[in-house]
């Protein structure tokens, strides 16, 4: 995800309120934070991917000029300052945070490992279920098409270039949220998956959102992306072909197009085409 991405690590300090307590803040893609990153938190400000380690509590952490009161934030919208949580900045405002369940909610957390034939088969999911991947799944795309059917699950992959789905995933539940991978094929969100989400990922085919309130951050589609919901959020998404609006968007910021030559599913920075309008 270049475009996102850099390899300059950055040592950025609190900006406000005196505090002693070490935060560490390093400039990097974000996709490869796995569960439970307990206290971690990935802040994109204005296209830019930070993952900030450590307890700030309600201080205001400072990002090359934009001041976030990360903890107040978290407090808020996940219920914890010390929740794992994605937050989107744009413009200097918060428009979108993302929590993960943390392992203290006592959900239930299934691994998904390599079957003895090598093969990986992601399971039938319950509601409020956190399915994560064991790191030999790395490289080895999952068996079929996914359904998350069960309300309110969380499906946490170890990043775009590690996790991946060999079929289609399909979202047919409420409040479900999906980050870290790579699906092969196309990502549906159904109309009874509203407030659900999917961040730092890769779809080779299309994305469609029939939901309400369903977020789509920092993704690379390079297929057709189209939103029929209301009230959804589409921020620092690459779009390979067309970019199609027939609902309502609450929120949609730095989207941009792009044209894989070489079909390579990698998108250089001389693939971009430039910022996709808002419809």
């Amino acid at each position: 995800m270049k475009r996102l991405s850099c390899a300059l690590l950055l040592a950025l300090a609190l900006a406000a309120c005196g505090s002693a307590r070490p935060v560490t803040v390093e400039r990097g893609p974000g996709d490869d934070v796995g569960y439970p990153g307990e206290g971690t938190t990935v802040v994109i400000v204005d296209g830019v991917t930070y993952v900030v380690g450590g307890d700030p509590g309600v201080d205001c952490v400072d990002f090359e000029g934009e001041c976030i009161s990360i903890g107040d934030v978290k407090n808020r919208e996940c219920g914890s300052t010390n929740a794992q949580a994605d937050v989107v900045v744009v413009d200097g405002k918060v428009v979108e945070v993302i929590c993960y369940p943390p392992r203290s909610a006592g959900q239930d957390i299934g691994e998904v490992g390599e079957n003895k034939d090598g093969t990986v088969t992601v399971p039938q999911n319950a509601g409020h279920t956190v399915i994560t991947f064991k790191p030999e799944t790395n490289g080895t795309a999952t068996d079929g098409d996914l359904t998350i059917d069960g309300e309110g699950v969380a499906l946490i992959g170890n990043g775009v270039d590690k996790t991946i789905i060999g079929g289609n995933l399909k979202i047919a539940s409420n409040k479900s949220v999906i980050r870290g991978l790579t699906v092969q094929g196309n990502v549906t969100f159904e109309k009874n998956s509203n407030n659900a989400s999917i961040s730092f990922c890769k779809v080779y085919g299309n994305l469609e959102v029939h939901s309400n309130d369903t977020s789509v951050i920092a993704c690379q589609v390079f297929g057709n992306v189209e939103v029929k919901g209301n009230n959804d959020t589409v921020v620092y998404t690459g779009v390979g072909n067309n970019f199609k609006v027939d609902g309502k968007l609450a929120v949609c910021a730095g989207n941009y197009g792009f044209d894989d030559q070489n079909d390579d599913h990698i998108v250089d920075v001389a693939e971009e085409t430039g910022e996709i309008a808002c419809k």
